[in-house]
């Protein structure tokens, strides 16, 4: 059985500068991305970069900031640089990190 969620905004979504994401101060730069992406997890700098055609778009903008949330915490755990993925490892990092991340920055959508 799959839970899915979906959430519609028609307010445009203000830049954001920085979120708190385990403890790091992680920067947020909204730029043109050539190659067509909706955004990019730099982790060695602390940075996520947003593609700016998502303040156009509040909902895309939400899950693009969600993805790249999820990029960052996945790399920042270690998870990410498993020899071996554990889905295991995988589901106690989304419950235990990016969940209570968006359960306690639900305030962004506003």
């Amino acid at each position: 059985m799959s839970i899915g969620f979906c959430v519609y905004y028609t307010e445009v979504m203000n830049k954001l500068k920085t979120i708190e994401l385990m403890g790091e101060t992680i920067k947020i730069l909204y730029k043109d991305l050539e190659d067509g992406s909706w955004g990019e997890c730099r982790t060695d700098d602390r940075t996520i970069v947003i593609n700016k055609k998502c303040l156009k778009d509040p909902h895309n903008h939400w899950l693009t900031l969600v993805h790249e949330v999820s990029h960052m915490i996945f790399q920042l755990s270690g998870v990410a640089y498993m020899e071996h993925n554990d889905e295991e490892a995988y589901v106690r990092c989304t419950e235990n990190f990016i969940v209570p991340w968006v359960i306690e920055n639900q305030d962004i959508l506003k």
